[in-house]
């Protein structure tokens, strides 16, 4: 993805400067193909999302095409990249905990939670209450490093710095200012879905992503992978106000392997690497059902089973803690561990209290392959070096075994047994806001029932979970599962119900949050605002309570019949068909922005005649006025015609483009 943005933006940057038509030719094409309509707005999400660092690398070739394209058009492509990933970085910020509530593939656990890369300095340009924490131990965390201090990651990550996205804000900002409360201000709980289609291996049946936010905690997933670096992970504050250092912060992984787990070693700028398993999951609130399985022969990525020592298989759990002492309480079967290594068994209740936080963990039955004990809580292994070069090791292990002897596994003993194998975790997130203490916390995983059952013949897991007044239902077909190849889900998972229903997107959806929405129906409503585009077409809807903005937008320069309806009392609408635009509305302040641009290549009658823009008739209370209120346009067009009475409204247009040609009023009352 940053390859295609970068390769582009020189091509038509470069060929612009030296004058050279067929480089900016090409450069135009590339921009459109690769970071427009693939990896932007082919499907829900990125395929950089959200890596902390490879994502920050692509945000700056985004700007500089939103910011420098020859042409307008060229530029307005640059914004819609932006509109995209900002719709990512906005949605996915947790607030109260400063951080990004996400999946992500190629990144480290600890960008997560530590590092503050290009993505974190944005958010911090456009929040008013700042995103960055420790910033006044920037240079002492360099002198940990090199002493080999562990769990000290660097403060501030290399590949786009502080100082760029501060050059890069003078320009322009990064997004409208009222974008910011997108960012701080979103209604808590918060949730976000978006389909995976894999830049077309998985065209017909995506994967999805799923991001969940309590007030101090945050819950993400991939449904069907094992390989990402953060295929699923959980994030919290242990206090009870915004964070000013990553030290209040704790992360949960779950991850499927042998030996040592690896949670940390992420291959010098790749993912942790597939360690020869497939996870499914099923991501509801608050709560994770997960499924895994050991692939045929424990192939993976990156890791050498055949010529590996294995003494134990499993699915493992790895809580990260950025303290020295990481001083939670630890309770199984709400009793509290005072010491580690401990055993437990599958089914048992294992609760974490960190500070305001609750991390309930739920071992699931797994399948025997041989083992001296099923659930083992135990202290990370010894401190390994990541590609920053900070020196890591887990705070704490919860691992549930298929196999553990001092014997090595024989791999070539009952290869058919090791593929059908089936084991997992229920995980379970809760802060102060949702249960009085601890004890309330316990009471409530004692609540939860569980129903696994595992037919061999059917190749069939099916797993049922009743938690908090919800019924969640998945079902795993172990032997063949292979979460990180292009496999259909459907083939690896059968079924996912929550209460009965589907609990991703509807078809025609690509992403959904309490905020937004985008996909290729019609039309595609939120929080009241309507768009209607053509069948198949791209649309775009963001609304932001706080400002009473709404965001209506074709993304792609495909021409579309356009209408937007808003709850405020206006509405547009398009004479015609319209290309790449994005329409800004505001009807408690009055305002409509508009940014919109033909593609060069189409016909001049492609054109459409006019924007129309309907008010809702209001009079000073509120109810039914007698006279229609009409829109005052500037920016070069003269008034509307029309009666004497009317009501302000600001509009921001281009001028000189064919959606609006000089006739006499940008914006027509309504008839009668």
């Amino acid at each position: 993805m940053n390859f295609n943005h970068t390769a582009a933006v020189g091509a038509l940057l470069g060929g612009h400067f030296i004058g050279s038509d067929k480089a900016v030719a090409d450069g135009r094409y590339g921009l459109e193909m690769f970071p427009l309509r693939l990896w932007s707005w082919f499907d829900g999400t990125l395929q950089e999302a959200i890596d902390h660092y490879y994502l920050s690398i692509t945000l700056t070739d985004q700007k500089t095409f939103a910011d420098y394209g020859p042409r307008e058009f060229d530029r307005l492509m640059g914004r819609s990249l932006l509109w995209k990933s900002m719709e990512e970085l906005s949605t996915c910020y947790h607030p109260m905990l400063r951080r990004y509530v996400s999946a992500g593939g190629r990144t480290t656990p600890f960008y997560a939670t530590q590092v503050q890369d290009g993505v974190q300095h944005i958010a911090h340009v456009l929040c008013p209450k700042g995103a960055l924490t420790d910033t006044d131990k920037v240079e002492s965390r360099q002198e940990e490093i090199r002493r080999k201090a562990v769990n000290r990651p660097p403060i501030i990550g290399h590949d786009l710095s502080p100082r760029r996205v501060a050059m890069q804000s003078v320009k322009s900002p990064w997004a409208p200012e009222w974008v910011s409360a997108v960012f701080e201000d979103k209604p808590l709980p918060f949730e976000v879905t978006a389909a995976f289609r894999q830049w077309g291996a998985h065209i017909k049946e995506p994967k999805f992503k799923r991001s969940y936010m309590g007030r101090l905690y945050g819950l993400a997933s991939f449904d069907y992978a094992a390989s990402p670096t953060l295929n699923l992970q959980a994030l919290w504050n242990r206090k009870e106000t915004p964070p000013e250092t990553a030290e209040d912060i704790g992360q949960l992984l779950v991850r499927f392997g042998y030996n040592r787990v690896n949670f940390i070693d992420t291959m010098k700028g790749g993912t942790l690497g597939n360690m020869g398993g497939s996870m499914a999951v099923l991501q509801h609130r608050n709560v994770m059902l997960i499924l895994s399985s050991p692939n045929a022969g424990l192939k993976g990525s990156h890791f050498s089973p055949d010529k590996d020592e294995i003494r134990s298989i499993q699915t493992a759990a790895c809580l990260f803690a950025l303290r020295e002492q990481p001083g939670w309480t630890i309770s199984v079967d709400s009793k509290e561990v005072s010491s580690l290594p401990f055993a437990c068994k599958a089914g048992s209740r294992i609760a974490i209290q960190d500070g305001a936080v609750f991390v309930g963990i739920i071992p699931l039955e797994t399948t025997d392959l041989g083992r001296d004990v099923e659930v083992m809580l135990k202290e990370g292994g010894e401190p390994v070096m990541v590609q920053s070069g900070e020196w890591m090791r887990e705070s704490l292990l919860i691992e549930n075994y298929f196999y553990r002897s001092d014997e090595r596994f024989d791999l070539g003993r009952d290869p058919d047994r090791l593929d059908a194998a089936c084991g997992g975790f229920v995980v379970v997130m809760g802060d102060r806001t949702e249960f009085a203490g601890l004890p309330a916390f316990q009471k409530h995983l004692d609540g939860i029932r569980i129903r696994r059952s595992h037919d061999p013949a059917a190749n069939l897991v099916e797993l049922t979970c009743e938690v908090g007044g919800d019924r969640l239902e998945m079902g795993f077909r172990p032997r063949g599962a292979d979460s990180d190849d292009h496999q259909i889900v459907s083939e690896g998972i059968p079924y996912r119900r929550v209460n009965g229903k589907w609990p991703y997107l509807p078809e025609g959806v690509e992403r959904e949050s309490n905020l937004s929405i985008l996909g290729r129906r019609s039309p595609l409503e939120k929080n009241g605002a309507r768009l209607f585009l053509e069948p198949n077409q791209m649309g775009y809807v963001l609304t932001e309570p706080k400002t009473g903005v709404f965001l209506g937008a074709n993304p792609l320069p495909d021409l579309s019949w356009f209408r937007f309806e808003t709850p405020g009392g206006i509405s547009l609408e398009a004479d015609g068909r319209i290309g790449l635009g994005f329409f800004c509305v505001q009807p408690s302040a009055g305002k409509i922005d508009v940014e919109y641009a033909l593609h060069p290549d189409l016909p001049a009658d492609g054109a459409p005649l006019g924007l129309v823009a309907r008010l809702a008739e209001l009079d000073e209370v509120g109810g039914p006025a007698k006279v229609q209120r009409q829109v005052e346009p500037f920016d070069g067009y003269g008034p509307a015609a029309g009666g004497a009475e009317r009501r302000a409204v600001e509009i921001r247009a281009p001028v000189g483009i064919p959606l609006l040609p000089a006739y006499d009023a940008l914006l027509r009352p309504l008839a009668g």
